[in-house]
């Protein structure tokens, strides 16, 4: 089959930051899943593996952390997928990737893609939509029909995840304010559902008065941002309680204190976490995806799919790689085979 892979970290603009070549066919054991793809999207890890190896490798490693594609071939333990079903999946990061023509599958990190929409919008999903749920519902602690009305700060309210997050929010019942530094960047977020909106390249405090009268005390915030720059301001506007999560990327250096006033709590989520340790619960990003699904095919949600290419190339995935590392990037960009 062919393939795409990186052998060594070099800007995207060089010919040979990404390579094509040709490898077997994976045959999946008998708890896994053989697909053949039909879209995958491009995710921000991609571009952040590409640029992270420590030395050139020999044997390319092929990139792409989610997709659709057509199930060829089931394992003998799998009984909720046939041959002939259309998937729609995450995948580990120690396992080859969806920058291919096959690829082995994980069940419990799929689930069969929505009716409702295009393959390539079915493609932008898995792993944003798997982070903001996990970030929402699992660090968060968010109840799923909330009673009352709770709220919720999102930094960076424009990207993959920050789209998806508004959206979940919204069906938890939240009043959601989200963070967006264009013109562009705004209306998307408001066609999100985003209640209101404020500036992150601003301080947050004064943005959050500007939208009333008094300051906004929030329930939770979600960073998809990096707190490096916030972390202050995101503390006062936290209320008693309250609840920071944060996906972003930045260090992060923490004085207790500042959590014990008000008894915030601070969790961190990677979408990574359960293939990479193996956990008990590795079958809820299944559950998810289901659930995903069904809201999609309801209209309560939708893809944030903004932008596709067409042909498993080197040239669209560099091309794809030159747009996320612009970090201007609004909602997903997938490929099409």
């Amino acid at each position: 089959m062919q393939a795409i892979g990186v052998k060594e970290s070099l800007p995207i603009t060089n010919p040979e930051s990404l390579v094509a070549f040709e490898t077997e066919v994976p045959h999946p054991s008998e708890d896994e899943l053989l697909v053949q793809i039909k879209a995958f999207s491009v995710n921000p890890i991609d571009t952040k593996i590409r640029m992270g190896l420590r030395q050139a490798i020999k044997r390319p490693r092929i990139l792409g952390f989610d997709g659709v594609g057509e199930v060829v071939e089931v394992g003998k333990a799998v009984s909720d997928y046939q041959v002939g079903d259309q998937i729609y999946y995450l995948n580990s990061k120690i396992k080859p990737g969806s920058n291919a023509q096959f690829q082995v599958v994980d069940p419990k990190m799929a689930s069969h893609v929505p009716q409702s929409v295009s393959l390539s919008e079915a493609a932008a999903l898995p792993l944003v939509s798997l982070t903001a749920y996990e970030a929402l519902f699992e660090r968060l602690a968010i109840p799923m029909h909330s009673k009352t009305k709770q709220s919720i700060l999102i930094l960076n309210g424009a990207g993959g995840v920050g789209s998806m997050a508004i959206q979940l929010a919204k069906i938890a019942g939240l009043n959601v304010v989200a963070s967006a530094s264009r013109d562009e960047t705004r209306q998307w977020v408001e066609s999100m559902g985003a209640d209101a909106v404020i500036n992150h390249h601003h301080n947050l405090v004064d943005e959050c008065e500007l939208l009333g009268p008094a300051a906004y005390e929030f329930d939770y915030v979600l960073d998809l941002h990096g707190l490096d720059s916030h972390f202050d301001e995101v503390i006062e506007l936290l209320a008693p309680n309250g609840r920071l999560c944060t996906v972003g990327d930045g260090q992060l250096t923490v004085d207790s204190e500042d959590f014990k006033s008000k008894s915030l709590s601070l969790s961190f989520e990677s979408v990574f976490t359960k293939s990479f340790y193996k956990t008990q619960n590795l079958n809820s990003q299944h559950q998810a995806l289901h659930q995903i699904a069904q809201w999609i095919d309801n209209k309560e949600l939708k893809s944030p799919l903004t932008q596709t290419l067409t042909g498993l190339t080197v040239e669209n995935i560099q091309q794809a790689h030159a747009v996320l590392e612009t970090r201007q990037m609004i909602g997903k960009l997938v490929i099409e085979l």
